[in-house]
Order: structure tokens, then C-alpha cells, then sequence
């Protein structure tokens, strides 16, 4: 997360596409960023939505934001 840590700008929106159990969203909302994940397991996406506590969703269809400042 070195790496992660130089990118700008230092807040803002990201897109984690199969974002696991969360722990990189958590990275990132820890930092002040609005985090959105999608995940397609459903036990993974059930750990990630209580680590951010939030929902994340299964199907971009479900995401109303269009615009990102980083998309993983």
C-alpha cells in the first residue's frame, strides 16, 4: 500500500470491481475516500459489507455513480 499511499488526489471516489471481504476498500475509507465495491460472492460480499459497513453490491447495475477517481 507504499505505492497507494503517492497517488492524488488524497481524497475521493473508488471503484473496487470483485472487491473480496473489503480490506482494500477499508484501506482507502480509512483515508477518507468514498469506497464502492461490487462482489460477486456472496460470502465475501457479506464480510465486505460489515468490515465497511455498507452495502456492496453484486451487479454494477446496481451502482447509481458514474464517475470515479480510481476504478480497480
Amino acid at each position: 500500500y507504499n505505492l497507494i499511499s503517492q497517488l492524488k488526489p488524497t481524497k475521493g471516489k473508488i471503484l473496487d470491481y470483485g472487491c473480496g471481504t473489503g480490506e482494500f476498500l477499508n484501506f482507502f475509507q480509512q483515508r477518507n475516500w468514498e469506497a464502492i465495491g461490487l462482489e460477486p460472492n456472496k460470502l465475501a460480499r457479506e464480510k465486505a459489507s460489515t468490515l465497511l459497513h455498507q452495502t456492496v453490491s453484486a451487479n454494477i447495475s446496481d451502482i447509481n455513480q458514474t464517475n470515479f477517481d480510481i476504478i480497480t
